[in-house]
């Protein structure tokens, strides 16, 4: 009866240790009561490659007489495990990948929760809290110190239209024209009343 029998082939990086595959393959089953092994010897360490070579044994089985055996042997390779350039940190220049090695973020703190500057020298931190830089801090302006504030702005301000020197204080000039305005009418009324009161009265002696 004719079956194929066969080792596989493998291979590796070297590492130092031999390279072994004792798997064997038959295209069929060996006939009904034979008892069949195999004895794999094939191995390879170097770099390099050697046949995968093995032995069939059967107790008692006659394989001239019974078996037209096709025997393959596979190939163990090791390779060589140097990369180009003799090896070593494969990335050119060695050390540190990034260019100019350090901190590979520009403009320093990359991490959240660093600070970040904002005009006017003040500090904002990533939390939410600003801390305001040493130094003088500007009040607000007070009324009268570098303007004058808006008409009715402040009880108190002063105000440049009308000349008053504070809010709530007479307008002078305004309410003395019109007093003597008024004084005058008066007097005129007066005056007018008292013609007429003395004439009616010197017509009232005429006529006694």
């Amino acid at each position: 009866m004719p079956i194929r029998v066969e080792s596989v082939s493998a291979e590796k990086v070297y590492d130092g240790t031999p390279l072994t595959d004792h798997t064997i393959l038959t295209d069929k089953y060996w006939g009904t009561g034979d008892d069949v092994s195999y004895v794999v010897t094939g191995t390879q360490t170097l770099v390099g490659s050697s046949d995968n070579a093995f032995e069939i044994v059967g107790d008692g089985v006659d394989f001239k007489r019974n078996y037209i055996i096709d025997k393959r042997v596979g190939t163990l390779t090791v390779k060589d495990n140097t990369t180009p350039g003799g090896g070593g940190d494969p990335t050119p220049g060695g050390g540190d990948p990034t260019p100019g090695g350090g901190d590979p973020t520009p403009g320093g703190d990359p991490t959240p929760g660093g600070t970040t500057p904002t005009p006017g020298g003040t500090t904002t931190i990533a939390d939410g809290t600003t801390t305001i830089a040493d130094g003088v801090t500007p009040l607000a302006a007070t009324p009268g110190a570098t303007g004058t504030a808006p008409d009715g702005a402040v009880l108190g301000a002063s105000r440049n239209r009308d000349g008053a020197a504070v809010l709530g204080a007479r307008r002078g000039r305004t309410e003395d024209t019109a007093n003597r305005t008024a004084r005058i009418l008066i007097m005129i009324i007066a005056a007018g009343i008292a013609a007429i009161l003395a004439a009616t009265g010197k017509k009232s002696e005429e006529e006694t």
